[in-house]
């Protein structure tokens, strides 16, 4: 799917943050001398799940749910620890033991930034889990015209990939454990008055043959906007499937350079920064991209549809249907974020967000003109990794496609009672 299909579903979802607990084991880690292990990966082999240790060496952890689980501890230049679930008691103290290396000879020559895109590319197989995996999420898609919500549900998904990440629709099993809607909700106003002409048109029609009228055609009210729902976002792993300024047949449409060297989740990560080349006419984006240095994988992305390229978002061979139809559309604001998340030895997007916005212009000769703006937020907050959670998977309703809104019944649940964001 190239950037453009990406972008015209993209511009109609959104996503949430939540949390929640659960029975922990807390502990410490030391070196073979009692100094304290700060940024020490401390996870569950099976359980997909697991946690960083705090500058003092200390962390805190969820207890697995599994009996034959194998809590690991890990930091670089150090002996790879082992403990066996059953063996574990709360407060956990670990030592690590220094680890000897055999240094090659080593040449260190410059490289520019696009050396290191291509090296995570490389490398992406290795950080993509292919076996199959349970997440919970926190979903939520929000639609404004003109600052009035036209569309708003939230919920609590469980999902099933059977195939690890795919792209495939049957790859995945979705329920809906909690959800909830606004009540207020307001029919766009945008072209309203021709599109129920056009419904009606298409029922009489319909009538006419003695066909079955579909459900979305009974519906008055005017335009209404498919907002795609989680699907798609918990279908596919955005860091490791490289978007289009990631690719390197695409380098020649941007510039790249070093931003900065940090710490991301106690990694060391380094910063690249790139922009659309002022020569290029093309829908591109500008942004930055974080590559683990120790995996060599994406991390985060954060990216824009450029200044120049909101110039060219709408195809040339659509403006003159457009203007022989009255209609304007100032150039969209998109922006998204992915932050991923290392559990065990694998990487997965930990949260999304995409917020957007454009305006629609509609001229008519005899009266007002119509003018709209549209506001986008989706938002994805993954709370945690669980093969348990395949049990539960059918004991809720299941995600169909289409959206998320027309799927939810406002029916009184206490767990939004609680629930904070």
């Amino acid at each position: 799917m190239n950037n453009i299909k990406i972008l015209s579903i993209l511009l109609f979802l959104f996503i949430g943050l939540t949390g929640y607990s659960q029975s922990t084991i807390s502990g410490s880690v030391t070196d073979s001398k009692g100094n304290s292990l700060p940024y020490t990966n401390v996870y569950w082999k099976k359980a997909l799940e697991g946690t960083l240790s705090n500058l003092e060496g200390n962390f805190k952890l969820s207890s697995s749910t599994k009996n034959k689980d194998t809590l690991c501890v890990e930091l670089l230049g150090f002996e790879v620890k082992y403990l066996p679930a059953a063996q574990i008691t709360s407060p956990l103290k670990v030592t690590l033991n220094p680890k000897a290396f055999e240094l090659k000879e080593l040449v260190v020559k410059p490289q520019p930034p696009t050396f290191y895109i291509k090296q995570a590319v490389k490398e992406t197989p290795k950080n993509l889990d292919t076996n199959a995996f349970s997440q919970k999420s926190y979903y939520r898609e929000i639609i404004k015209e003109n600052g009035a919500v036209n569309r708003m549900a939230e919920a609590i998904l469980l999902s099933k990939n059977f195939n690890g990440v795919s792209t495939k629709t049957d790859s995945i099993h979705i329920s809906i454990k909690h959800g909830r809607k606004a009540f207020d909700q307001e029919t766009i106003a945008f072209m309203q008055g021709y599109v129920e002409k056009q419904r009606e048109k298409e029922v009489k029609k319909l009538k006419r043959k003695g066909e079955e009228i579909p459900e979305e055609l009974k519906e008055e009210g005017g335009a209404q906007i498919d907002l795609g729902g989680p699907k798609y976002l918990l279908m596919r792993n955005f860091l490791l499937e490289p978007s289009e300024f990631l690719d390197s047949t695409q380098f020649k449409y941007y510039d790249y350079m070093f931003d900065e060297y940090i710490t991301y989740k106690g990694r060391p990560t380094t910063v690249i920064k790139f922009t659309q080349k002022d020569n290029v006419r093309k829908p591109l984006f500008d942004g930055k991209v974080y590559i683990d240095d120790w995996d060599k994988a994406f991390s985060v992305l954060e990216f824009e549809l450029s200044e120049k390229g909101k110039k060219h978002i709408i195809p040339a061979y659509y403006k003159p249907l457009m203007w022989a139809f009255g209609i304007g559309v100032e150039a969209p604001d998109i922006k998204i974020q992915v932050f991923g998340k290392k559990i065990g030895k694998y990487w997965y997007v930990d949260y999304f967000h995409l917020e957007g916005g454009f305006t629609a212009t509609k001229s008519h000769w005899f009266k007002d003109d119509e003018v709209s703006t549209f506001q986008v937020d989706q938002l994805l907050k993954v709370q945690s990794f669980d093969e348990n959670i395949e049990n539960q998977l059918f004991n809720f309703p299941k995600f169909k496609k289409g959206s998320l809104f027309d799927q939810i019944e406002n029916t009184k649940d206490s767990f939004w009672e609680n629930f904070k964001l």
